[in-house]
């Protein structure tokens, strides 16, 4: 869809930051501030409308919402309007195509919490969950989508249990579901897999792409669609090595990644069925 929006440290030798868009509604600074504050996190989508964050060395100082529209962008400051004062080292927010922003953030106890915000704030999922069967010890940061789908990998156990060989999940929450899709050996024992990265990818569909290393020590690039699990890539086979980072996953299936290639030099692949 072509839009995009990037932060500036400095605006043309100015104490000032800013948010640089070009977008259906904005092609210029959209937005500006002191620069003693960082402007993070940002991200635009399909629509042209943004989520970011600001911070200083210290604290959150805003999780905003820019909406576009033909004069430009209203920006709004949800910390003020929805008094999210409680929650402390906010991340990674998203802003859906219906207006609803997902981030990540600590509450009160040190907790962290996966959170929706659209009229009114709502807990997807947290540290030290007593509802649950079993608690998440440690949430990794989460994946979502322009639909507003999200993906992440869990930690179980109980506070501060964050040894490797505590289990681990991947987990989907799409249309109001939480589903567990993946499990490792110490999760479950039959399961196809001794551990996964930290990061995951999902799409509208609520498909998700992950990287686990299966029982022959081999990390493979997984798809995880229509409770059905599919093989891109696997070393040794396609490729040398995978590395640490995030996967890509379009609707369409295609998968980008990082990876080093049979030779060992360091490429970017896109991947797809078939």
């Amino acid at each position: 869809h072509r839009e995009m929006a990037m932060s500036l440290n400095i605006i043309n030798g100015t104490d000032r930051s800013g948010i640089w868009t070009k977008s259906r509604y904005s092609s210029g600074i959209s937005y500006a501030r002191l620069n003693s504050d960082f402007i993070d996190d940002i991200k635009i989508n399909n629509d042209g409308h943004f989520a970011f964050l600001v911070k200083n060395q210290f604290q959150t100082l805003g999780l905003f919402k820019a909406m576009g529209h033909e004069y430009g962008y209203e920006i709004i400051n949800l910390m003020d309007e929805f008094k999210l004062k409680n929650l402390s080292r906010f991340s990674t927010a998203n802003l859906s195509h219906e207006g609803v922003i997902t981030f990540k953030a600590s509450e009160e106890n040190a907790n962290k919490g996966i959170y929706t915000l659209s009229d009114k704030l709502t807990q997807i999922d947290s540290e030290n969950n007593q509802t649950q069967n079993e608690a998440n010890s440690y949430i990794f940061t989460p994946a979502t989508s322009h639909s507003g789908a999200i993906a992440y990998k869990a930690r179980l156990g109980k506070e501060r249990q964050w040894e490797e060989s505590r289990p681990d999940q991947i987990i989907s929450f799409v249309n109001g579901k939480r589903t567990i899709i993946a499990e490792d050996i110490d999760s479950n024992p039959q399961s196809k897999w001794k551990s996964f990265f930290n990061s995951v990818a999902i799409n509208d569909h609520g498909d998700v792409a992950f990287i686990a290393k299966n029982l022959n020590d081999k990390h493979e690039l997984v798809l995880y669609k229509n409770k059905q699990y599919y093989i891109y890539a696997t070393e040794g086979q396609e490729i040398k090595s995978f590395t640490q980072f995030k996967p890509s996953l379009n609707n369409h299936g295609h998968i980008a990644f990082r990876a080093s290639d049979l030779q060992g030099k360091a490429a970017i692949y896109i991947s797809e069925l078939g």
